[in-house]
């Protein structure tokens, strides 16, 4: 089976080359030196193929509309920091849209302590938290193709 990574969409402020980090409520800092290798959005889309291909046992394409995909799978990030009191923080949703059927919403809240100080931490953190989303977004896949072998005639 094949399933398509359509989109994956990063908020505004994640849109920077460097990381960035919640100093107090509402105020984000840009990290002056630590900076991401390469756009964020880029980077989570690869991971995300990756772990949804592991979870889900599919081959993830990033053509966004493939013909033969079974799924369309689109991906939006809205939080993905750290905070001075070393928690980082992953909220994001994304969409399944079948070839025939109501595209299906989900949503992924969770944040993890750093373990250690600084932004090598953090960025550990933040990988560990993005995993966990591919992770979920693949057992959805599977929840999905499961439901819809269960429904066929």
């Amino acid at each position: 089976a094949e399933v398509a990574l359509n989109s994956v969409w990063v908020a505004p402020y994640l849109d920077r080359a460097g990381i960035v980090v919640e100093t107090a409520p509402l105020q984000i800092v840009e990290a002056r030196y630590e900076r991401w290798a390469e756009p964020l959005g880029e980077s989570l889309r690869r991971l995300l193929q990756v772990e949804i291909a592991r979870t889900a046992g599919v081959v993830v394409t990033a053509a966004a509309g493939r013909e033969g995909s079974e799924l369309g799978v689109d991906v939006s990030v809205h939080e993905f920091h750290g905070d001075i009191s070393g928690t980082a923080r992953l909220i994001a949703e994304w969409t399944l849209q079948g070839r025939q059927g109501a595209a299906r919403r989900f949503q992924f809240a969770r944040s993890e302590q750093t373990q250690g100080d600084g932004y090598p931490a953090l960025v550990a953190s933040q990988l560990s938290l993005a995993r966990q989303l591919g992770a979920a977004i693949g057992q959805s896949i599977v929840q999905h193709r499961a439901a819809a072998t269960a429904a066929a005639p």
